[in-house]
């Protein structure tokens, strides 16, 4: 039976949850949206709070991971104050809250305490352990790609859908004053490794050119056996016929200037050639070129 990482000791634990001295604020609504990038988490905290008591409230304290870089503290009026200690951030409000106001407040961290690798798979992992009953929670967790596949656990259950290249799982649901609720993400680490796509890319242009290496040597050794089967050629004749091989279509004029013999003496060895089926001749624009016969192709 699959026991959550949770239960086991030494198990990070990241408590967020938003109190004041007194408990005047009322927890309306809290969305949570966590984002991996790289080796760390993106997270935005949009908390929905209320004042229900007469006393204007300018300051709470918020619990978040003790590792966590705090990237901006707002609400609508501006920017706001705020004070790191460990795991506690005082958040001071220069407009304070009224009686009966209701007030969003923004809080963006990012944190790598919640994401652990564990081998072949990563864990995102969040512990949240409200003070009060939150009637109306959300929690989304973003990954990079569109691969629903490579989310392989998820706790409690959440709905989980592709958008925008990017795979969201999101739970919905309410939380209980004092009962912790762990959400948790296993996935598959989706960063590519370049380095088998490379070696088989290497693999691929090396069978390439051993191929074709090794096609054009026993193509030139059957060719040479072609020719040594020829016993009827004389010397002259050879060079002819291997110059024709070699070169796979070459006029009579260039063997002629390539081996300094006789327009006449030069015509004679093809005709000869040509009429023994070793040597063809195939029309070029307005010239022939010789290319090997029959005799030859058959070997």
């Amino acid at each position: 039976m699959f026991r959550p990482s949770f239960f086991r000791a030494g198990a990070c634990v990241c408590l967020l949850f938003l109190v004041s001295s007194s408990f005047a604020l009322n927890i309306d609504s809290y969305q949570i949206a966590a984002e991996k990038a790289d080796d760390a988490v993106h997270l935005a905290l949009f908390i929905y709070v209320s004042n229900n008591e007469s006393k204007p409230v300018d300051s709470v304290l918020l619990s978040i991971p003790p590792d966590s870089t705090v990237l901006s503290v707002s609400d609508f009026y501006g920017s706001l104050g705020y004070g790191k200690s460990g795991s506690s951030l005082k958040i001071s409000f220069p407009n304070p809250i009224v009686q009966d106001a209701r007030r969003l407040i923004l809080v963006e961290l990012s944190s790598s305490s919640v994401l652990s690798s564990k081998g072949d798979f990563s864990e995102y992992m969040l512990i949240f352990d409200p003070p009060r009953d939150i009637p109306e929670f959300e929690h989304t967790f973003k990954l990079p790609g569109s691969d629903k596949g490579s989310v392989q656990f998820v706790s409690p259950q959440a709905e989980v859908f592709s958008k925008d290249n990017s795979v969201l799982v999101r739970w919905a649901l309410p939380l209980k004053a004092g009962v912790p609720q762990p959400f948790i993400v296993r996935f598959s680490d989706s960063r590519f490794d370049p380095v088998p796509f490379l070696f088989v890319i290497f693999l691929f242009i090396l069978a390439f050119f051993a191929y074709r290496l090794s096609g054009r040597y026993l193509s030139s050794i059957k060719k040479s056996k072609l020719i040594d089967s020829l016993k009827i050629l004389n010397e002259r004749e050879r060079v002819v016929v291997e110059e024709v091989v070699k070169k796979n279509g070459v006029s009579q004029s260039e063997l002629q200037w390539k081996f300094g013999y006789t327009k006449a003496s030069m015509s004679k060895i093809v005709s000869k050639l040509v009429f023994r089926e070793i040597l063809i001749k195939r029309k070029h624009g307005k010239s022939n070129l010789l290319y090997p016969g029959k005799r030859l192709s058959d070997g």
